[in-house]
């Protein structure tokens, strides 16, 4: 075969399939899988292609007309039709599938399409479409069908759901031409008495002026329920309304949409007699009938205005609020959210202690209100409320402002007002004790801040005693009055509570001047701070103690501030507390091998041994095992109660000639450690002066520890 007869092959083939491309796209031949879709397809017919339909059910006639703006019905009467539902009838009725076929039998009623009980007849611009629903399948939820004269299908049991409908269901029921959802004012009328919701920015407001804010959640229920309003059923009838209760009616709702021409209103009158759960009315948007209304709108717009007004005094959350404004003039406190923390603007620029104002944010947010007592604040006098404490809550979108007055005349309820022409409210009296007095009781709590983590001479005065302590990395060496390591448990609490220093309350922002009072005049502890950091200049802290509250707690100020606050007592115990090294030896009792006691008339001498302990003195005396460990678990945790600094001398502390001397051998890396306390005089103050060859001053030990130490130095032999 030539090239030239190899193209002309090659060619003609080409021209075949686009033959077929357009045979498929002009005439919609399409694929095998798509000809049978179309061959299940019951009604060959596009929804948007249908101008009108006619259902005939057991003698009752509907129709209904498409117009260009949506759907009519003319019989049984002439009235707006629900375009929503027919569209939706048509997109389902135009997806049924054809699922098996009955033509061999050619008697038609026995699939009841002889005299069918539903007849549908859908008319387009080409022609009109006959559809006969007849008798259920034997097998159940399926239904026979026949389209014009054809053959009879057997289709899905939802075509008789579709058509099997009263008149009534084909009408436009919405009360309201508008959806109510989105208005943006509505009046309930009952009695007489009218209650306006007004919908304002992104919020809901009694009154038109407005009056006071409403319940955000009743006023959009409100609302949500009003959009789904639909008549329950129509009345022909222009007659006297007096015999529908429409001349005194029940209850009225003008609604207000800002897309309408004008408003639409909805009159409810007496209970329909015909119909248990409705009500007579009537509504604009179906003039001269009359309307059967759900009875379940009244119960949604009862009460009265009050009711649907906020059941809070401030509707927000703390994560909305921005900002708080206490009070005027000089007794003004302003405070803001910066980043996630809280900030005092005025009258001082300082921080704020962030749980409190949290706390206050979130408190203001849940604030009840307990009764409703004037719609307008026309004799602020009254309610003491002039010119009242202003509180000001800002969000990003604006501000809610507030004034506290008086309580009333049986102190239970404050009377407040949301603006200067608001509403007079009463609230809980308890709110008074949410507002704070002045900025002390919003500013933080941290009074000072000394970082352990840095180099720092530390250096305490108190009892005319003097400690000097050096930090470098945390490693605390105590410098005066004698050379010693910081007490550990010390070091790790102040670690804890100078790096910041907090106040357990604010007492005075410095205009106190009466420091006598608060014992800061001669005060009892001093405490200062220089650091010297590494990447910073070096700075001081100097901290004032004075006398303590009838709660324990010790007032204080620092030299930086003339702030006075008090320290908690477990703070000031911190600062009370014997901060040389307390231990005497860091062991566990099975390491001591060797206890020896001499005083008085009495020596004691015991070992260790593999299964106990022996006794070398007295001469022939048994080991109490039980006292002999008791004693050793004593001396293992030793600790001082406190040192005699300066020396008060052996004439007091009776420690030339001891009253008793324990030496004991804790043994370490094979080799024995020996440590000799020498006990001497009562101490003042109480405890036993003492002598610890370990330890660098007369130290003092509690009474407890000394009577135990006795007590089991007797038992053990």
């Amino acid at each position: 075969m030539s090239s030239k007869t190899t193209w002309i092959l090659l060619a003609l083939v080409l021209l075949g399939v686009a033959y077929l491309v357009f045979l498929e796209d002009f005439f919609g031949i399409g694929t095998t899988e798509e000809r049978q879709r179309r061959e299940r397809q019951l009604l060959a017919l596009r929804p948007e292609a249908v101008r009108a339909i006619t259902i005939r059910e057991r003698g009752a006639t509907v129709e209904l007309r498409r117009d260009p703006d949506g759907w009519t019905m003319t019989q049984p009467v002439t009235a707006m039709a629900d375009t929503a539902a027919i569209d939706g009838i048509l997109a389902q009725i135009t997806t049924l599938d054809r699922e098996a076929n009955a033509s061999g039998d050619s008697d038609l009623a026995s699939f009841g399409l002889a005299d069918p009980e539903i007849d549908v007849t859908l008319v387009t611009d080409e022609g009109s479409t006959r559809l006969a629903i007849g008798d259920e399948t034997p097998l159940g939820g399926r239904r026979y069908v026949r389209i014009d004269r054809g053959d009879v299908d057997v289709v899905d049991e939802a075509v008789w759901g579709l058509f099997h409908r009263s008149p009534l269901e084909f009408r436009d029921r919405d009360l309201f031409t508008e959806d109510p959802y989105d208005a943006d004012r509505l009046e309930l009328v009952r009695d007489d008495l009218a209650t306006v919701i007004v919908r304002g920015e992104d919020r809901f407001w009694i009154g038109d002026p407005r009056i006071d804010e409403a319940d955000q959640a009743a006023a959009r229920d409100l609302l949500y329920r009003m959009s789904g309003l639909d008549a329950l059923g129509f009345l022909d009838d222009r007659g006297d309304p007096g015999r529908y209760g429409l001349d005194a009616p029940e209850l009225t709702l003008v609604m207000t949409h800002p897309d309408a021409p004008a408003p639409e209103r909805l009159v409810i009158g007496a209970p329909a007699t015909e119909h248990p759960a409705a009500h007579y009315g009537r509504a604009d948007r179906f003039p001269g009938e009359i309307v059967l209304v759900p009875e379940d709108v009244l119960r949604d717009a009862a009460g009265d205005r009050d009711d649907f007004r906020s059941p809070v005094l401030v509707d927000l959350t703390a994560r909305q609020v921005q900002g708080l404004r206490f009070g005027t003039g000089s007794e003004a406190v302003h405070v803001q959210r910066a980043g996630g923390k809280w900030r005092i603007t005025k009258p001082v620029e300082i921080d704020a202690e962030s749980t409190a104002v949290e706390a206050l944010v979130e408190a203001l947010g849940r604030v009840p209100v307990r009764r409703y007592v004037a719609d307008r604040l026309r004799r602020p006098e009254d309610y003491g409320l002039a010119p009242g404490r202003p509180v000001t809550i800002e969000t990003a979108s604006g501000a809610e402002t507030f004034l506290a007055g008086r309580l009333d005349d049986e102190g239970r309820f404050l009377y407040v007002a949301r603006s200067s022409e608001g509403p007079v409210l009463a609230v809980d009296a308890e709110v008074t004790d949410l507002l704070p007095d002045s900025v002390r009781d919003l500013r933080t709590r941290n009074v000072a801040s000394i970082d352990l983590w840095e180099p720092i001479t530390l250096t305490l005065e108190r009892d005319a005693r003097r400690y000097v302590v050096e930090s470098n990395d945390l490693a605390f060496t105590v410098t005066e009055p004698v050379r010693s390591s910081l007490d550990s448990l010390t070091a790790q609490r102040l670690e804890s509570a100078l790096a910041p220093l907090r106040a357990s309350r604010i007492v005075s922002l410095g205009d106190d001047s009466d420091d006598a009072r608060y014992g800061l005049v001669d005060p009892r502890i001093r405490l200062h701070a220089r650091i010297r950091p590494t990447t910073r200049p070096a700075y001081e802290v100097e901290i004032t103690i004075g006398s303590r509250d009838d709660n324990g707690h010790a007032y204080a100020t620092t030299a930086a501030s003339p702030v006075i606050f008090t320290l908690p007592p477990d703070v000031v115990a911190l600062f009370e507390a014997e901060w040389i090294e307390r231990g005497i030896i860091d062991t566990v009792p099975s390491s001591i091998g060797r206890i020896r006691a001499e005083g008085g008339q009495r020596n004691v001498h015991l070992v260790r041994t593999g299964t106990g302990w022996s006794v070398r003195a007295p001469e022939g005396a048994r080991a109490n095992e039980a006292a002999a460990e008791d004693l050793a678990e004593t001396l293992a945790s030793l600790s001082i109660d406190r040192y005699a600094v300066p020396d008060p001398g052996d004439a007091v502390t009776g420690l030339a000639a001891p009253g008793l001397v324990v030496r004991f051998e804790v043994e370490r890396d094979a080799r024995a450690e020996e440590t000799i306390v020498e006990l001497g005089n009562a101490a003042p103050g109480g405890g036993t002066f003492a002598r610890v060859s370990n330890a660098p001053a007369i130290a003092v030990f509690d009474d407890a520890t000394v009577a135990r130490m006795r007590a089991e130095l007797v038992r053990s032999p």
